[in-house]
């Protein structure tokens, strides 16, 4: 604890820079605060333990009870209590709602009905056992009355002084505080001095009471200079009740309240436990007159200053030590004790203490009626103790009208004495001055280590502060620069007042100078806020010590304002008495200075805390290295939301909107929103917000109502927004998110007050599952007025959100409503405002075309027969000593069972739905258009997250089906023999898929429903449920489909080795015999190595010839090529029917096979004049597309686009490993069609005649004739028999070697099956590695497209070659689809920096490894098997077992080894698994030389992986950025792309200025720019030449769906390349750009990088 030390003691220079000190490195470590006491076991009476454990608060003894615990609710918190152990959290539930039954009622009524539950028992059993003779019912009475203590309770346990220090005791000291200032706002008197059970020494209770305020002084009860009345009872039997007299004198008139618990009171009469010995503290404050104008007058009483009143509990004689206590810290001792113990010398040490302390004492006892009695009495003390001035007796019995004195005659007797006795003391001390000097023997609860360090930290603090100090000399970024900053966010927000970034720059300039200011005075802030943040920070750990922290701050603060406030409040009122006199503009600039030199100086937490989360804000907003924190200064500012977060579910309030500014400051509270999940995560959450007039008691209602902590007082108290948090048990929702609003039609803002009212009713509303609106009094009518402006703009926001539930319930609560049938009476003015209240909704309704809404229950849910609520005065009696109204408290309790039974029926919302939703509906109020502005980002997290599953439910479909093609199709086709097998294999493997993939499927479903009813965003995700639904039909639909194409594939390979397998297997074993004869010439010989090898050369070139010879290759060839070129033009005439004549025209001119010499279509066709038909009736327009002036440049660039798809469509198709056919021929025919009959139909200058359309065709289909041709050529090639045979040369040349070296039969039938075994085997491994290359690019890119987009974008930015960015506008698909092929290639085969090897060698490694496991396996169970009699058998036994594996290896591989005699199986075995080495060698060297350009995904081209991930092929219609969907159904699913690009990116410009266009399509759907009618728009009106506006462009491109978004920054990336190559794209479009907003030039790379690092949904950040 030696650093902490340190800390406080600290002096030297202290700035933002001290945190990157070295010395300081110790606030970065976890902290643990080590002076707090360890509970040590506590010797604890029996009678205390068992109160205790009845009441089951053995565990929570002593101090273990929290405020969380209390403010729990659940549906059980409003019951009686049924059991012994629920008396104490009752209580205390009532205690924290200021409940006055909270005392002796609950426990009262509680043995009451534990009596009668006990006596129905006794009853009940005594009528078991009843004899013939029945027992008369007055005995069953009688004994109904009895009470039996073996049975269960006995009364007499209880007393409500017992109960209540025992719960007190259990509270910790934060909960203590609460408590206190609940209990003394029901005047209930409070433990101050006790001793716990078990101890030896008196705690004194100081801490609670400083949360007690006294009157209207703004003290606390230990803080104010008050005299101070100690009231002590000597001996057993007491003249009279000490309490009840205390209460009498503590109220005015006939008021009768019991501050002080006495024997009259229920269960009054039950014996104390624990309570004697106890001090007991409370007040008294006189009542000012109200008609008085000066202060300090007060009614007639005699007593006329407040009164500090203590109560000892017991006898004072008992209790010495507390006595003399009393005696030194008390002004007037009250001693009340009985005549005959007067002189009593028992009593005689105590009484001489007190006198010797030269107090005035009063002692109060009965006279006797016999005079010489009393005057012997009387004598007798004068003389042993002695008389003087301040020794005063009243008697109880009137000597003179001989009889007792009456209670209201011993009152006013009292009241006289003590006043008389007060008038004598001259000096005041406050109570805790006084406490520093007479604590000898006791112990404060203040000087426990954790409170007592608070306070340390506190008072350090606090020295940085002078009284002279102006807040905003210290606290200097919220004020000014805030106030500024706000009003200059909301003009930057308006909506439509900006049409170009022009005229919005200078505002977001000045926006960021002020945080500049902001961080600058963040920089030069003293001592104060500097240490205030680092406490904070450095105890984050220990929450507990920051509270203390926090709440001694607050003390201390107020404290200050008490000292400096009257002064300056006093130089305001005389200014402004002044200004009324003499209204000159001297007087009212005096009036004015001196009421913000007022305004200026009031100091308090929440304006730390204000000023925490705007240097947050500041620091969060500086992008520039400059000003860009350092990093420890970094990490505090990013631990600061964390700790308010915490704080916020410790149940301290949290400012959600600044009230003096009006601003909601989003990044902070969004910041602590985040930080709030991360502790309450998947909690949910039902809002209850309040709103209503100033002063109308809306703050007093949640805090009598919750037990919360929100300020009250009278007049503007709440400024802004507060957030509380309350937990909630076993109902639906996790938390009660409460909040409490300041009052509307507040004088001080009556200038500004109706927008301002508008815009708080309708943030607070949008915010709160259930509205609370409070009216003072009957009257409603100006709540009336605020809820039409509320209507209006929800029925906007619904417009904006369909999805979304803004049906907020309400109710009406009437404060101060006295009369018993205000319901009644009342009810005819409600019914006329529901009628007022319908009307209106249904007329703002029909204006905004929402004609379904016909009431104001159809916007927000109110029944007016369950939802108003009538409440009393909240005070009973006159303030105030009056205490709280019970009936209040009843009422207040009735509305929130209303809300917890509401709560059954609500689901609530997670933390991020609570806080985005307030993100959205602040940015909605900001630009004041709902239906334009206001986004509800929880839809985009929403479809984001739903999508993210339902792309993995794709993935598991397309994962299946590729495993069920990889293990199945090509075994089983090996299988057949003809076509007729292998057609319905084709439909028994299809068949077979789809019973699988629909079983799959519909487990998915149930996954995906299951996934939607657990997520925080299920509401969100419901709308899109059904259309997600049948997104993954269709995925498994497509799935079944590519199947039968890809196993058609597969079959139509396995026919070609069918076709040739018969003759090619017959040369085979041609080839064997030859070589075998030839080997027998030279068996035995020893010739060189070299001569064997040219000797088999030139038998080999014999052998081919003489097969080549009987082979016709070419005229195969020919036939092939002739059944294409027919079948492409069949695919033309189909294609254009209308125009066949066109076709064969076409063709006669020049055919198919014509030879065209280009390489790619891209540029090969020029378009002709007559090609085209010109459009009348264009015109000019404000955004128009450059080089435009003629048809020839578009008409050439349309036909190239399309050309260069499908040069792209042909290069992934001649990538793949099977015969290109008319249909893929029609696939790229067909979209080149679509999009040229789409241009004619939207195309505005100019169409496509129909000869025109044929000509593209005929040219199309040549060169996919030329390109089939020769990849087609290419792939029969390789699966000829002329082919393979070649192929088939290494294994004739081992068999020759082996023959001529007289090898073992086995060894030559172990290389002949190795041989045929290691084709199947690379078949294999290439076919199962594309699911590893399927795995990474799935993990790589999920398959979403923002991932591939933020990497591309990122590489772009590192390679600063505007070239390569001007690939990608241009064709962003091709650039990308380029880019992925790149990064896979390199992902796949860079060398790691461990081993040397890459994923492709480890894919194949891993792969090759557990086929040659099997193998070797296999290999192991065959070849021990007995039954096995023949080479034959052998191998059929080896194709079964690995049919099993999943491995295809059909009996006609090993032809060639079916007829080998075999002699030795054990040495077959080992040659086999010899070769089986060397095999895997050969394959593995094969794998190591593979490279990008050589390798083969087994038919697979990176386009098929491309597309899954690249999804919709669409581009926005004016930036031309992708659109982000993955797929593009219809349905409700629109286009939408993730960021869009300026639009003079896509060549879009001015037409006034030529300047390329700044705005994004985000800035440009919320200004009043227009576009020319052309492409991009589906206007009703061909060719109507009008300029459509952009805000409006859901009518002309309905299936976009563009966010509005007037920030500079929204797109950081695109901004700095617009500004960093300006020059170059003014080049490339040949326009200019020079007007580009300022802040653009301030963007570094590493800005933009940085910025793709967001996802494209923030929710908890803006």
């Amino acid at each position: 604890m030696q650093g902490l030390e340190c800390y406080a003691n600290e002096t030297s220079e202290l700035s933002w820079d001290f945190f990157e000190k070295e010395n300081s490195d110790f606030f970065f470590e976890s902290l643990h605060f080590s002076t707090r006491k360890e509970d040590t076991p506590l010797k604890v009476d029996e009678k205390v333990k068992t109160l205790l454990l009845n009441l089951g608060l053995s565990e929570k003894y002593p101090g273990k009870i929290t405020l969380h615990d209390v403010l729990s609710l659940s549906e059980e918190v409003y019951k009686k209590p049924k059991k012994e152990k629920d008396l104490a959290m009752c209580i205390l539930r009532k205690i924290i709602e200021s409940n006055v039954s909270f005392r002796e009622k609950i426990l009262a009524e509680f043995v009451k009905e534990d009596a009668k539950s006990k006596a129905s028992s006794h009853k009940d059993s005594s009528q078991l056992h009843q004899s013939k003779r029945p027992i008369p019912s007055g005995i069953l009475e009688m004994i109904s009355s009895c009470h039996f203590e073996e049975e269960g309770i006995d009364q007499n346990n209880f007393h409500p002084s017992d109960i209540f220090l025992v719960i007190f005791q259990c509270c910790n000291m934060h909960l203590q505080r609460i408590v206190a200032r609940k209990v003394a706002l029901c005047q209930y008197a409070l433990p101050f001095i006790f001793q716990k059970p078990g101890g030896e020494v008196y705690h004194i209770s100081l801490w609670p009471l400083r949360d007690i305020g006294i009157g209207g002084f703004n003290q606390t009860l230990p803080t104010l200079d008050m005299k101070r009345v100690s009231f002590i009872g000597l001996g057993n039997k007491k003249p009279i009740s000490k309490s009840k007299l205390i209460n009498a004198f503590l109220r005015e008139g006939n008021e009768c309240h019991a501050t002080f618990f006495h024997e009259d009171c229920a269960l009054g009469q039950n014996k104390r436990i624990i309570s004697d010995g106890v001090v007991e503290i409370s007040w008294y404050v006189p009542n000012i007159k109200e008609d008085s104008k000066e202060k300090n007058v007060f009614s007639d009483n005699v007593i006329s200053e407040n009164l500090t009143v203590l109560n000892l509990r017991g006898d004072g004689q008992t209790y010495a030590k507390i006595t003399s206590f009393l005696c030194k810290i008390t002004d007037v001792l009250v001693f009340i004790i009985g005549l005959d113990s007067l002189n009593d010398s028992v009593y005689d040490h105590t009484l001489k203490m007190a006198h010797n302390s030269k107090k005035p004492i009063l002692i109060i006892t009965e006279f006797s009626s016999d005079h010489k009695t009393t005057e012997n009495a009387f004598l007798t003390y004068h003389q042993e103790k002695g008389i003087d001035e301040n020794i005063r007796i009243l008697s109880l019995y009137d000597m003179k009208r001989k009889r007792k004195l009456n209670d209201n005659e011993l009152k006013e007797h009292l009241t006289e004495q003590v006043g008389m006795s007060l008038k004598l003391i001259r000096d005041i001390v406050s109570l805790q001055d006084t406490l520093q000097y007479f604590t000898e023997g006791f112990i404060k609860d203040e000087d426990d280590g954790i409170c007592e360090f608070g306070l340390t930290q506190a008072k350090t603090l606090m020295k940085e502060l002078k009284d002279s100090d102006k807040r905003t000399d210290v606290l200097k970024l919220q004020d000014g620069p805030w106030y500024e900053w706000s009003q200059k966010q909301k003009d930057y927000y308006r909506i439509g007042s900006k049409d170009t970034y022009e005229s919005s720059e200078t505002l977001a300039e000045e926006m960021r100078i002020l945080r500049e200011k902001q961080v600058d005075s963040c920089r030069s802030s003293g001592q104060f806020l500097v240490k205030f943040v680092r406490t904070l920070f450095s105890f984050s750990n220990d929450m507990d010590a920051v509270l203390f922290f926090l709440t001694w701050l607050r003390q201390l603060l107020n404290e200050r304002s008490l000292r400096i406030l009257p002064e300056l409040h006093k130089k305001f009122e005389d200014s402004f008495v002044r200004f009324q006199t003499d209204r000159t503009k001297e007087n009212k600039e005096m009036m004015e200075s001196a009421e913000k030199h007022l305004a200026d100086s009031s100091f308090e937490l929440g304006h730390c805390i204000r000023e925490v989360g705007q240097i947050f804000e500041a620091f969060k907003s500086m992008t520039d290295i400059k000003n860009y924190p350092k990093e420890k200064t970094y990490i505090i500012i990013q631990r600061l939301p964390k700790i308010i977060a915490k704080l916020l579910l410790l149940g301290e309030p949290f400012e959600c909107m600044d009230g003096d500014v009006a601003n909601v400051p989003l990044p902070w509270v969004l910041a602590v929103g985040n930080e709030l999940k991360k502790d309450v995560g998947k909690g949910r959450l039902f809002a209850v917000t309040v709103l209503g007039i100033q002063s109308s008691g809306k703050s007093t209602l949640l805090n009598s109502m919750f037990g919360l902590q929100f300020p009250v007082s009278a007049g503007r108290c709440t400024r802004g927004v507060f957030l509380q948090l309350l937990p909630v048990k076993s109902l639906s929702v996790d938390y009660i998110l409460v909040i409490d609003t300041e009052g509307l039609r507040a004088p001080e803002l009556a200038s500004k007050e109706l927008r301002h009212d508008n815009e708080l009713a309708t943030f607070v509303i949008g915010l709160g599952d259930l509205v609370i609106v409070n009216n003072k009094g009957e009257s409603n009518t100006e709540i009336k007025e605020i809820l039409e402006i509320v209507v209006h703009g929800f029925i906007r926001l619904k417009q904006a959100n369909r999805e979304l539930d803004l049906a907020q319930s309400c109710i009406m609560v009437h404060q101060n409503v006295g009369a018993i049938d205000a319901g009644n009476q009342m009810l005819h003015g409600n019914k006329t405002t529901m009628q007022h209240l319908d009307e209106m909704a249904k007329h703002v309704a029909r204006q905004e075309k929402e004609y379904q809404i016909q009431k104001f229950d159809d916007v927000i849910r109110f029944d007016p027969s369950k939802s108003i609520y009538f409440v009393p005065d909240l005070w009973s009696g006159s303030p105030p000593m009056a205490p709280v109204n019970f009936h209040y408290s009843l009422k207040v309790t009735q509305i929130a069972e209303f809300i917890l039974s509401h709560l059954k029926r609500k689901r609530g919302h997670s933390v991020v739905e609570t806080f985005t939703h307030l993100k959205n509906l602040w940015k909605g109020i900001l630009t004041q258009d709902f239906v334009f502005s206001f986004r509800n980002t929880l839809d985009v997290l929403a479809y984001s997250e739903l999508e993210t599953e339902v792309q993995k439910c794709i993935w598991s479909l397309k994962k299946e089906q590729s495993e069920f093609l990889i293990y199945n199709a090509r075994q089983r086709f090996c299988k057949c023999a003809n076509d007729d097998d292998f057609n319905e294999c084709l439909l028994g493997l299809v068949n077979e898929l789809k019973m699988k993939m629909n079983t799959t499927s519909t487990e998915l479903k149930d996954d995906l429903q299951k996934f939607i009813q657990n997520s925080d965003l299920k509401e969100q995700m419901e709308s899109w449920k059904a259309n997600k639904m049948i997104r993954i039909d269709e995925a498994n639909t497509d799935a079944v489909e590519i199947f039968k194409r890809k196993a058609k594939q597969t079959m139509n390979l396995c026919k070609l080795d069918l076709k040739s397998r018969t003759f090619l297997i017959k040369k085979e074993k041609q080839i064997n015999d030859r070589a075998l004869q030839s080997a027998e010439a030279f068996k035995g010989k020893d010739l060189p190595q070299q001569l064997l090898e040219e000797e088999f050369e030139n038998m080999w070139g014999e052998w081919i010839k003489e097969i080549a010879d009987e082979l016709s290759f070419g005229q195969e060839t020919a036939k092939l090529s002739l059944k294409l070129m027919t079948s492409l033009i069949n695919a033309l005439y189909k294609a254009f029917p209308s125009y066949g004549h066109l076709i064969q025209k076409g063709l006669h001119k020049s055919g198919l096979d014509s030879g065209m010499k280009c390489e790619k279509l891209v540029g090969s066709l020029v378009i002709l004049e007559e090609h085209v038909i010109m459009q009348s009736g264009t015109t000019e327009q404000l955004c128009v597309p450059t080089d435009t002036e003629t048809w020839k440049r578009p008409a050439d660039n349309l036909i190239n686009n399309l050309f260069h798809d499908a040069d792209h469509h042909l290069a992934s198709l001649i990538e793949q490993d099977h015969e290109c056919t008319d249909e893929e021929f029609s696939i790229i025919l067909g979209r080149v069609c679509q999009k040229l009959d789409k241009h004619n139909e939207y195309n505005k200058e100019f169409s496509f005649k129909p000869e025109a359309l044929t000509y593209i065709g005929l040219h199309l289909a040549r060169h996919c004739f030329k390109v089939f041709k020769q990849h087609n050529d290419h792939f029969y090639e390789g699966y000829s028999v002329e082919f393979r045979l070649r192929g088939y040369k290494p294994t004739a040349y081992k068999l020759f070697l082996n023959t001529v070296e007289a090898k073992a039969n086995e060894i030559t039938t172990a290389f002949l099956f190795c041989s045929s075994l290691k084709e199947i085997v690379l078949k294999c491994v290439m076919e199962r590695t594309v699911e590893d290359l399927n795995l990474l690019v799935y993990e790589k890119f999920r398959e979403r497209k923002y991932n591939l987009l933020k990497l591309l974008l990122r590489d772009l930015a590192d390679s600063d070659k505007f070239e390569e960015y001007e690939k990608y506008l241009k064709d962003p698909e091709s650039y990308a689809c380029k880019y992925f092929k790149q990064t896979i290639e390199k992902d796949v085969f860079q060398e790691d920096s461990e081993g040397g090897t890459n994923k492709y060698i480890k894919w194949t490694g891993s792969c090759l490894l557990k086929l040659i496991t099997d193998i070797e396996r296999a290999f192991d169970r065959i070849t021990g098997s007995p039954s096995l009699q023949s080479i034959t058998d052998w191998l059929e036994t080896f194709s079964i077992q690995m049919e099993e594996q999943k491995i295809a290896i059909p009996m006609h591989s090993f032809a060639h080894v079916k007829d080998r005699s075999i002699s030795d199986s054990d040495s077959l075995r080992l040659y086999l698994k010899r070769e089986l080495k060397e095999t895997v060698t050969e394959l593995e060297q094969v794998f190591r030389e593979t490279t990008p350009d050589t390798v083969n995904w087994n038919g697979h081209s990176y386009k098929d992986f491309f597309s899954s991930v690249w999804g919709c092929k669409e581009l926005c219609p004016w930036c031309k950025e992708p659109c982000e969907r993955c797929v593009h159904k219809g349905n409700n699913e629109k286009h939408r792309c993730i960021q869009h690009r300026p639009d003079g990116l896509a060549g879009v410009s001015w037409i006034q200025s030529g300047e390329l266009v700044a705005e994004t399509c985000n800035f440009l759907v919320q200004s009043r720019a227009t576009k020319r009618c052309g492409a991009w728009c589906k206007c009703p009106l061909p060719f109507c030449g009008v300029w459509h506006e952009c805000r409006r462009y859901k009518d002309y491109m309905d299936e976009w769906d563009i966010e509005t978004d007037v920030d500079l920054t929204a797109s950081v990336y695109w901004a700095w390349f617009m500004n960093t190559y300006k020059d170059n794209l003014a080049k490339l479009f040949r326009k200019q750009c020079t007007k580009l907003p300022k802040e653009w030039s301030k963007y570094t790379k590493e800005n933009a990088k940085r910025s793709l690092d967001s996802t494209p949904v923030e929710i908890c950040e803006t």
